[in-house]
């Protein structure tokens, strides 16, 4: 372009070229053209290399500090659980000094105690001295309880695809079906593990009919022995015949019902033997069913199903992944080995969701780059433009390399630091290629020279401008817990972007722009370029207006402190938004997904049937939802939205529901928060079962929005104040999914035996207990060994003979002299009360009171209208309450964050004091930065966007893009004192030559945000915010900031002025 008269500057009007710059490093580039191409094409390479080994991923591969220690009692009662294991396993663990918290809950035959440990301990360490601390426990623990499992928890463990088999087959062949793919897919050394539900494996039966027992006078446990013991096989040793040796074995194993069956158990007194089937029922059926599964998919009846988990390995590409079982379900498709109609329904893919980021990330990138290139084409013209438009590919690449030999991952939160750092990128293009086009258009300088005065006169300052946003984004890095680790790429990434960029802006950029301009004839210009040139591109307006703008605020120091003092006021104002609440804050806010669950409970006790029966409503519900692509629903647990292993009640009467939607990048229109709301007051008429809908929210794991929990002994006293806090807590409109961890169960028969009675009998108490056990429960026998299969063999009694108390009470125990004795003459019952679930935390009985924030507010308000309608409850003063919310934990690491920030500011303030070489300026820079909030807050609000911490990795660069544009403004009003122009009129010079990279990286900025805020409408409020934000920085740099150096700064040397007064 040609040199625009309105944009003179003095500084540049005095500057003289140095021939010493023709032997500094910074020539090195300009002179050397193939080397540069070299360098290029060295960076494509390394960028192409790499990007294929960077594996896809869904979200970020992090380890964290919580492992599980589970143990088995079988039959064992919650406080049976509690006392016996739990405890014991807790006196042990405690002394770990590693521990953070320590949580156990005891259910029925199970502990589970989880322990999170500090995020400083070396996990290998801490790992080992768990297991160590768990075996010395074991000594302790009951004869009858399995070696506890001590394992990790992981974000990994989360499913990364979820089908479903469907179709008009019997449960037999459901299970073959799946266990064909699951060995199939455990072949692949990309999985982890597969886990199905909703299957039916099968198992040996027996039956006892108690009155054949009594007439062959013989007794369950006495033929669940002999057959066990029957089932067994033994080498003998070996024989020599002739010039071989062969070994020899006993093998009388059985392998099917009917040998089962005729197995001989015993014989009578006149030698009639006696075979099993003579006094059971023996056949094949189906192993107990413990869950069920259906699913339907385009609005289809619900079929019975069998449900597949994937769970990848660590490191490893889930894209790769599902595209190579893809390719073996066809080929086991094609074999013959799966029926080709097979009915395979995918109910979670990542690897789609994956694919779509990418196109949406690869779509929104071009877009920016063609629209921020075609802005710098029409300001300062096509090749500056080409030189800063290629500095993005250039940076991305070397960043893409950096990321490959990192071992960092492709995930949403990566693709979130490459779009973050897009225009961070081109900032520095901007800010070279601009100061070599006003350098040049003076007409004093060629290309070459240009370039090399750039590159003295910016090179401090944009140095000093990336190391401080580099000491920000690496204070990032010491975030503590979980949100440390899960945030870890986008500070990692956009340190390597800013380095990367400020490497190629000060070699690449300025030779690419010598370069194309030896080739380039301004005669060459054709008359559209003139045209514009003349009536579009021009900034002389702007420049006028800014100009005589400043010269009004800067008439005098009572017009500049005036000014400020309303500038100062409103920013009073922004701050009381957040204050008041009329700005809500959301760390994590819901966003709108393709996926969301619904849970539902039934009374407990509620038998398997009747909860299948009690969902089928709500399944019919949902196959009327047009937005519903497919759901699945599995009867016996409640959904875990993080992983499978994490999971909340488990039992007959819970089922969950995995509602699947149509893709929004397809023809979804009503987001999966606006369906979640509308199912869950729909839902919520349904007064058979409670229905929770759970949705999903951006980061990592975190609690309930809200949580109470209260910490003693006595269950009693503990039931009643979370039973009232239930109830002040459905008084709070906006308080959602309100549940306590304490559930009501179904009043249980408890026996107790009189040994007076027992002893006159001559019976023991271990023998009425097995007995009991094998009239109740199926008891396991043995295991046959079918094929690759273990078969159980099961024995219990008929159940037409124990299906009711007075049943069982009349059944007949044969005690040790061979004589049969009434069960109601050894028992008595009563009815008692009992309990699911007991929870410890840090070896202290807890229950606990959660609830759910709509989307009209979050948990503070909740909190805070929780205290106020609670202040005058009286709690026990031997209570202990604890109150909880949702990212607490985030809360703590972004504590830890400001700490570190606190720590990295002396960087940033030595970086700006070596800079300045002035304590004032520096800390005038930083302290500035508050003041740029009274855009974001308002707008926030004009919006109704919460302000989360996705906004706030975005305001965190914002603010670096406004600190460097005063950095630059600052160094370069600096610079206009020092070759002797007056104070006022360096200040209003500086602005000047600042208002077109300024004007530039605003816009580009603009243009960077639309495709964003098209694409994706989850974001556009704040997009929107963001950019109106942005409009308000741009004021404070040309306006706010020279007032506050004209007030605050005076010159260090004697400007023209004060000379010619002297």
């Amino acid at each position: 372009m040609s040199e625009n008269k309105g944009m003179k500057s003095k500084y540049l009007d005095q500057l003289e070229y140095d021939k010493k710059l023709d032997e500094s490093w910074f020539s090195f580039f300009l002179e050397r053209k193939r080397f540069l191409f070299l360098l290029i094409g060295i960076i494509f390479i390394a960028w192409f290399i790499s990007l294929r080994s960077l594996p896809l991923e869904s979200s970020p591969e992090v380890q964290i500090w919580i492992w599980t220690v589970v143990t088995i009692l079988p039959w064992a009662s919650p406080e049976i659980m509690e006392d016996l294991v739990s405890k014991k396993l807790e006196q042990q663990i405690s002394k770990i000094k590693w521990i953070d918290t320590m949580t156990s809950t005891s259910r029925n035959s199970t502990s589970v105690i989880t322990v999170q440990f500090k995020s400083n301990v070396d996990i290998p360490v801490a790992m080992r001295e768990l297991k160590d601390k768990t075996d010395l426990a074991q000594k302790d623990l009951p004869e009858d309880a399995t070696d506890s499992i001590v394992s990790e928890i992981s974000l990994d463990d989360s499913p990364i695809w979820i089908f479903a088999i469907a179709w008009k087959y019997t449960w037999f062949e459901l299970y073959e079906y799946s266990k064909k793919i699951k060995d199939e897919l455990e072949w692949n050394t990309l999985i982890s593990e597969v886990q199905i539900s909703g299957w039916d494996q099968s198992e040996y039966r027996i039956e006892y009919d108690p009155k054949k027992l009594e007439a062959f006078w013989l007794s369950a446990d006495w033929i669940n022995r002999t057959v066990g013991a029957l089932n067994f096989t033994i080498p003998l040793g070996e024989i020599g015949v002739d010039k071989y040796t062969h070994t020899v074995t006993v093998d009388e194993r059985y392998f099917d019902i009917q040998k089962l069956s005729n197995l001989i158990i015993s014989k009578t007194w006149n030698t009639w033997i006696i075979y099993l089937k003579d006094v059971a029922k023996v056949f094949e059926a189906p192993v107990k069913r413990t869950r069920l599964s259906r699913l339907s998919s385009h609005w289809s009846v619900p079929e019975n199903a069998a449900t597949l988990w994937v769970v990848k390995k660590r490191w490893w590409s889930i894209v790769d992944l599902v595209s190579q079982w893809e390719a073996s379900l066809e080929k086991l498709k094609s074999s013959g080995i799966l029926p080709k109609d097979i009915k395979i329904t995918t109910i979670l893919d990542q690897s789609e969701r994956i694919k779509l980021d990418q196109h949406s990330l690869i779509r929104d990138w071009s877009i920016t780059i063609f629209l921020v290139f075609m802005t710098l084409f029409l300001i300062i013209w096509i090749k500056e433009a080409l030189v800063a438009w290629i500095s993005a590919p250039l940076v991305f690449l070397v960043t893409f390399w950096v990321m490959a030999y990192a071992g960092q991952t492709l995930n949403f939160l990566s693709m979130f630091a490459l779009i973050l750092s897009l225009w961070l990128l081109v900032d520095d293009a901007i800010v070279v290629i601009s100061a070599i086009n006003q350098y040049k258009n003076t007409g004093k300088f060629t290309t070459r020279e240009s370039a090399l005065l750039v590159l003295r006169d910016y090179r401090n300052v944009l140095v000093s401008t990336t190391l401080t946003v580099v000491w920000i984004f690496s204070a990032m890095l010491f975030m503590t817990w979980i949100m440390g680790k899960f945030i870890f790429s986008i500070p990692f990434i956009i340190t390597v972007t800013l380095i990367s960029s400020l490497l190629i802006a000060l070699t690449i950029n300025p030779a690419l722009a010598v370069t194309f301009d030896s080739s380039w004839n301004k005669k060459k210009k054709s008359k559209y370029a003139k045209y514009f040139e003349k009536w579009f591109i021009k900034l002389d307006r702007i420049e006028i207006f800014y100009e005589k703008t400043l010269e009004k605020v800067l008439k005098s120091r009572k017009s500049g402190i005036r000014f400020l003092f309303v500038i100062f006021m409103v920013f009073i104002l922004s701050l009381a938004l957040p204050v008041t609440w009329i700005l809500k804050n959301d760390f994590f806010p819901k966003t709108d997904q393709d996926l969301f669950f619904v849970n539902i409970e039934a009374e407990p006790g509620v038998r398997l049937d009747v909860t299948s029966e009690l969902v089928k409503p709500m399944e019919e519900r949902l196959r009327k939802e047009k937005e519903v692509e497919s759901f699945s629903t599995t009867i016996w647990a409640l959904s875990s939205v993080w992983s499978i292993g994490w999971g909340g009640s488990i039992g007959w009467n819970t089922a969950s529901m995995t509602i699947n939607l149509v893709k929004k990048e397809y023809w979804r229109k009503e987001s999966s928060i606006s369906i979640a709301d509308r199912l869950r007051s729909e839902f919520s008429k349904i007064k058979e079962v409670k229905v929770t809908v759970v949705e999903l929210a951006w980061g990592p794991p975190a609690w309930s929005d809200f949580q109470i929990q209260i910490a003693w002994d006595s269950f009693e006293v503990m039931d009643k104040i979370a039973n009232d806090y239930k109830k002040i807590l459905s008084s709070i409109p906006w308080a959602i999914n309100i549940d306590t961890s304490r559930k009501p169960v179904p009043l249980e028969f408890r026996f107790s035996f009189n040994s007076e009675r027992l002893a006159l009998y001559d019976l023991t108490l271990p023998q009425v207990w097995l007995f009991l056990r094998n009239v109740l429960d199926w008891t396991k026998v043995t295991d046959v060994y079918k094929w690759t299969e273990d078969i159980a063999v099961r024995s219990i009694y008929d159940k037409n003979s124990s299906d009711t108390l007075d049943k069982i009470k009349d059944l007949k125990i044969m005690n040790n002299r061979w004589q049969y004795v009434f069960i109601r003459d050894i028992i008595d019952n009563e009815l008692d009360s009992s309990t699911s679930t007991i929870t410890r935390i840090d070896q202290k009985r807890i229950v606990s009171v959660t609830a759910s924030a709509s989307k009209q507010t979050n948990w503070a308000q909740i909190l805070a209208e929780f205290n106020k309608k609670t202040a005058n409850y009286k709690l026990p003063s031997w209570y202990e309450l604890l109150l909880g919310w949702a990212n607490e934990e985030n809360q703590k690491s972004v504590q830890s964050l400001l700490i570190a920030l606190v720590f990295w500011m002396f960087f940033i303030i030595a970086t700006l004091v070596i800079l300045f070489d002035s304590y004032k300026q520096s800390i005038l820079v930083l302290s500035t930065i508050p003041l740029s909030l009274i855009g974001v807050f308002a707008w926030l609000v004009i919006f109704g966007q919460p302000l989360s911490f996705p906004g706030l990795i975005w305001l965190v660069a914002l603010f670096w893009i406004v600190v460097r544009n005063w950095i630059i403004l600052f160094d370069k009003i600096n610079a206009n004192i020092k070759e002797w122009i007056e104070f006022k009129e360096s200040i209003i010079d500086a602005v000047k030559t600042r208002l077109e990279p300024v004007f530039l990286t605003s816009i580009c900025t603009v243009l960077w945000m639309i495709p964003l805020t098209v694409s994706n409408p989850t974001w556009t409020s704040l997009w929107l915010s963001i950019i109106f934000w942005l409009t308000v920085s741009t004021f404070f740099t040309l306006i706010v900031l020279p007032t506050l150096y004209f007030i605050f700064i005076k010159p260090k040397v004697k400007t023209i002025e004060t000379y010619g007064q002297e």
